[in-house]
């Protein structure tokens, strides 16, 4: 009996701590975040983490209490069975304008053969599985508005079609806003034809994958259960043998890697950071491959999903992730040396990062 009234009380303990934290998150009423750009959701996911005993636990009961509500998007989250969907929206028009404008200005003054690709989140390519009547934002459309203002002046790469048609082959974490290996896949194919070479077969790559299971950036915003934790793949060239030096140039150090994949950052927890080494602002990749060109690559953290399938067509490979660089480092560039560049961001990014003007018109 006595054992009975304790877990009557702590259930009934969980239930009003959970209470509290939903009103605490907005649930029921919203406040003014006491940070410019932390919003009172993700505020509280902190405090209740951080001071409460099973935190983690009560992040989930909370959710689910939620969902049992109604409420299926949790800070900016949508959640489905089958997906965690990021819910991008645009912040400010005039961000995305001013990077089009950027990028044009530097192609027109470079004159290097250059391209743009925009890679539409998983929110676009799996939106049949969002909340019904829930609001998302048209990417599709989005892309076709910024390569029909390029015309004539960069040449641009589509990929939406393509990951459409293979949306049913897990091409999205399900927990983490990037491409799987076989996403990146299906975007190096395009890319690839649209640069003017051959795309390598899949079955030149042997795959390896993550020692453990992971939940990425979305499940921390909105820890639900039911969605499968990820596994993440690496896919490595087996056809021929190939060497690698990845360089990784910060303002005040060096590092270097000889694999695309260094595999002593698995432990570390973030799975992804192995993907060449993790981010930072300049990454130079070099390759025994058999050709001669050099190609200049700006992007985002999507770009790790098709690296290692691209750099096997250059001998040297420029990554340049303008959110962490400096006008000076872009300067520094020897923009004549490179034979192609490609802009490649995830949609998120080109409408919301001020970064890529920031630097770009400094320059």
């Amino acid at each position: 009996m006595l054992s009975k009234r304790i877990s009557a009380l702590l259930l009934l303990s969980a239930i009003c701590l959970s209470s509290v934290y939903i009103v605490m998150r907005g649930g029921f009423f919203q406040r003014r975040p006491a940070e410019e750009g932390v919003t009172l959701s993700q505020a509280a996911d902190d405090f209740v983490g951080n001071n409460f005993p099973f935190g983690e636990q009560l992040k989930q009961l909370a959710t689910r209490f939620r969902l049992l509500s109604g409420q299926w998007e949790q800070n900016g989250v949508y959640i489905t069975d089958g997906h965690l969907l990021d819910n991008i929206q645009e912040k400010d028009p005039t961000i995305g304008d001013e990077n089009i404008h950027a990028i044009t200005s530097f192609v027109e003054t470079n004159k290097v053969p250059s391209y743009l690709m925009l890679i539409p989140t998983s929110a676009a390519i799996h939106q049949e599985e969002k909340p019904m009547y829930a609001p998302l934002t048209n990417q599709r459309r989005y892309i076709e508005d910024v390569y029909r203002s390029m015309t004539g002046r960069v040449s641009t790469v589509d990929v939406y079609q393509t990951l459409l048609n293979h949306r049913e082959e897990g091409i999205y974490y399900k927990t983490q806003s990037n491409l799987t290996g076989l996403g990146g896949y299906y975007v190096y194919s395009v890319l690839a034809r649209r640069l003017g070479f051959e795309v390598n077969p899949l079955d030149w790559y042997e795959i390896q994958y993550s020692p453990g299971t992971y939940y990425g950036d979305l499940y921390q915003r909105a820890p639900y259960k039911k969605v499968a934790p990820d596994l993440v793949s690496f896919f490595h060239f087996s056809k021929y043998r190939r060497e690698y030096r990845v360089v990784h140039i910060y303002p005040n150090e060096v590092k270097t890697y000889y694999t695309l994949y260094p595999s002593h950052l698995l432990s570390g927890g973030q799975p992804f950071d192995s993907f060449l080494g993790g981010i930072s602002p300049i990454v130079k990749i070099t390759s025994t491959a058999p050709y001669d060109q050099r190609l200049l690559l700006f992007g985002d953290r999507t770009a790790a999903s098709f690296l290692p399938f691209l750099c096997n067509r250059y001998r040297e490979i420029t990554v340049v992730n303008l959110s962490g660089t400096t006008p000076q480092m872009i300067a520094d560039l020897d923009i004549r040396q490179y034979d192609q560049i490609v802009f490649t961001y995830s949609v998120d990014t080109f409408m919301n990062d001020p970064s890529i003007t920031n630097v770009l018109d400094a320059k």
